[in-house]
């Protein structure tokens, strides 16, 4: 499961225990029989703070499963709106020092603790339900857990909570109601909002959180639950001397479990890291074109493959450390000052070609192309070489095969043509076999068939040329021509 899936079904959870509360609290105000949740024993909550646990819980009931829904949001903006304006009002029943009270009597108004805990639970919910302010969804809803955790916590040690201007129980009902509600709130903002993106991940803090602070604090509730409300009872001394026994032996515990379970991730972490650099090097060394790692500061060389050992001819350890205008390896220093200010300025220039040299002093065609990497939290820059020295080699003899045939072909006092064998379309002619069929210019020749110009049939180039070429005849082929005025030659 995802954990935006596992957000939304907590946050569901926490919906509907609300809304169980909130009801039963409206049922106990509306008939006056006590609940398994607020017992005749704890004081109720208001009538109005019972309404809004109700409003909030099925508010974000309908938001907590529906998050996309258009309808759920607009349902979950009205719950919180309602709530939020109606308990401002009466909050400010007590600010105004009763002046508002006549207007507000019917809802029987909340104390101010009560009052703003439902304020703050209803911007959370708003501000969720809108989708701005996240975060604020996030940090308000904490805000709701914290107040009912802190009044929970007043129970278990049965002193009194403030309340408006005086010392007086606050309503349990509303301290669970703040612990679920707050906890769906939190949920419902999603993982990418504080506090969740704290929690959420596999990093090793992350995980520390999601297990140190749950330990924690069930370690200080069962050895607070233990200290004062069993042995603080008969012996005040024997209270605190178990209390520091219990809390250290529950951090050795958790300290211990701690240890191991990050030590066991840091070892996986470091595991997994060694197997990446083995796959690294692995691939490094072995991919066929030269590949260096230099520092981008001063050039001196960090790494290098057995490709680029192969081009230059220089061992790993003559390079590492020795920049390669030291080596001499590139015929102008500058071209190098140049490549590297722009790949500074770009990041991934273009592939350039480069005249460098061998460690034997051969020249060389180098093909190049850098990109700036970290490289074990340094700047460095990533080069790929690849030697086309013998390909431009082999281009340029092309070339020059190319102007000799070139010249031959046009200064020869011979007629000469080049057809393709397939079509018999001409595709170059010189000057004398214009001459010879009787052209002013090329244009009229090339691209055209000897059949099209009337020159000779597809019959006879078939059988009298094109047959004893399949042959193995090439020399003495005689055919009759004509000229493209009908003239035999």
């Amino acid at each position: 499961m995802n954990t935006t899936k596992l957000l939304q079904r907590v946050s569901v959870l926490a919906a509907a225990a609300g809304t169980l509360i909130g009801a039963t609290a409206v049922l106990r105000s509306a008939i006056g029989s006590p609940s398994p949740i607020s017992p005749s024993a704890a004081p109720p909550p208001a009538p109005w703070a019972s309404a809004s646990i109700l409003l909030i819980s099925l508010g974000l009931l309908a938001l907590a499963r529906r998050p996309d829904s258009g309808r759920m949001r607009r349902v979950a903006i009205a719950a919180a709106s309602l709530t939020l304006v109606l308990s401002l009002a009466s909050l400010g029943t007590h600010l105004s020092s009763g002046v508002l009270s006549p207007v507000l009597v019917a809802l029987n108004a909340t104390r101010p603790l009560g009052g703003a805990t439902i304020i703050l639970a209803s911007a959370s919910l708003l501000t969720t339900a809108i989708g701005r302010g996240r975060i604020l969804g996030g940090l308000f809803g904490l805000l709701v857990f914290g107040i009912g955790f802190v009044i929970c916590l007043g129970f278990i040690y049965g002193g009194p909570l403030v309340a408006g201007h005086e010392w007086a129980r606050v309503s349990l009902t509303s301290a669970l109601a703040a612990l679920v509600i707050g906890t769906g709130l939190v949920t419902a903002a999603g993982p990418h909002a504080w506090p969740n993106d704290v929690f959420i991940g596999d990093s090793i803090s992350a995980v520390m959180l999601r297990w140190l602070i749950p330990l924690v604090a069930l370690a200080v509730l069962v050895t607070d639950l233990a200290t004062v409300n069993l042995f603080a009872r008969f012996s005040h001394a024997l209270g605190s001397a178990l209390n520091t026994a219990i809390s250290l032996l529950v951090s050795l515990v958790v300290i211990s479990y701690l240890s191991r379970a990050i030590g066991a991730r840091l070892e996986g972490v470091n595991a997994s890291l060694r197997a990446s650099e083995q796959r690294f090097t692995r691939v490094f060394k072995s991919v066929p074109a030269g590949l260096v790692i230099t520092r981008l500061d001063d050039g001196r060389f960090i790494e290098v493959n057995d490709a680029f050992e192969r081009i230059y001819g220089y061992s790993r350890e003559e390079v590492v450390g020795q920049r390669s205008t030291d080596l001499g390896l590139w015929i102008d220093p500058a071209d190098r000052a140049a490549y590297v200010s722009r790949v500074g300025a770009e990041g991934v220039p273009p592939t350039r070609e480069f005249n460098m040299r061998a460690k034997d002093g051969r020249p060389l065609i180098v093909q190049m192309s850098s990109l700036v990497v970290d490289f074990y939290d340094e700047r460095a820059l990533l080069g790929c070489f690849i030697d086309v020295t013998e390909q431009r080699q082999a281009e340029e003899a092309l070339r020059l095969s190319e102007r000799k045939f070139g010249t031959i072909f046009r200064e020869s006092p011979v007629a000469l043509s080049v057809t393709e064998f397939d079509t018999g379309r001409m595709v170059e002619v010189n000057a004398p076999y214009l001459e010879l069929v009787g052209a002013s210019s090329r244009d009229q020749i090339l691209g055209k068939t000897l059949g099209e110009l009337g020159i000779t049939s597809a019959e006879v180039r078939e059988r009298l040329v094109l047959a004893p070429i399949q042959a193995g005849r090439t020399k003495g082929l005689i055919a009759p021509v004509r000229r493209l005025d009908g003239e035999p030659r």
